[in-house]
Order: C-alpha cells, then structure tokens, then sequence
C-alpha cells in the first residue's frame, strides 16, 4: 500500500488551492504583420549532392526581432520525397519542431502556415541535407517579417 505523500517528512503537499493557471501566450498579436513591419521573403533553389548538406542564409535579425510565419519546401525529383530532409536552424541549432522535415510544409508557390517568433541578435537558416543518392533540387521559401 503507498504511503500518503504528506506522511513521508520533507514533502509538501499540494492542494487545488496551490494550483497555478497555466501560462499563456498571445499568439495573436504576432499572426498579422504590425504595420511598422519589414516583410521578409526568400526563395532558393539549390541542388544538393549525394550524402550533402547546404545552407542557406536567411537573416541575422540585429536589433530587430521576426516572426516567420510560413514555410515551404519541395523537390523537383520524385526521389527528394524521401531523400531531402530541411531543417530551420536558430544560431546553428536546430529548430523544433522544424528539425529534419521531410517535403511536407506546403510548395514554394503556396507555403504552409507556421509560427514561430526570433528574439533578437539572432541568425537564421535553413539547412537541406540529402541523405540520398544523386544530386537533388531542393527548393525552399521561408516568409515572414521583422519588427
């Protein structure tokens, strides 16, 4: 039979008077570009060599802070479905949930919606690695702004 937790000595127990409400954030404000904001739209095309990787620059934010706001990646070969994986990088790490995305983010010409809100002094890239074989065409377009 367990032992109730306030008769072991050195714990607390915590009633619903104790409970804190979640924290929240309000996303809202940062789904619609301010008006006092720059837009940031980059479209690259590269191929990428067998067993590679590339990078490709996107920002380095200064003193302003971003919001990317949309993401597309695409292959022009039936191969980069499996082959390509695309990852958003913050500062050279790895972004989640943007980490090792396969061709699922929507097209180039129609990216998928996502958020996710840069803080400044901040570099962001994208990086294509090709864990096939053969050079594959990967396409990528990042959209959002700075502020």
């Amino acid at each position: 039979m367990p032992v109730p937790q306030d008769l072991i000595p050195g714990t607390t127990v915590l009633t619903q008077a104790d409970a804190q409400p979640p924290r929240t954030v309000d996303f809202l404000s940062y789904a619609f570009p301010p008006a006092y904001s720059v837009p940031i739209d980059v479209v690259n095309v590269q191929t990428v060599g067998a067993g590679a990787s590339v990078l490709i620059p996107i920002i380095n934010t200064g003193a302003n802070q971003m919001v990317i706001r949309w993401f597309g990646n695409e292959a022009t070969l039936t191969a980069g479905y499996t082959d390509l994986r695309w990852t958003i990088l913050r500062n050279g790490i790895a972004l989640e949930p943007y980490n090792t995305m396969r061709e699922s983010r929507g097209l180039i010409s129609d990216p998928d919606p996502i958020l996710v809100i840069i803080g400044r002094n901040t570099i962001i890239e994208v990086r294509v690695d090709n864990i096939g074989a053969g050079g594959l065409e990967a396409k990528t377009r990042l959209k959002g702004w700075i502020f």
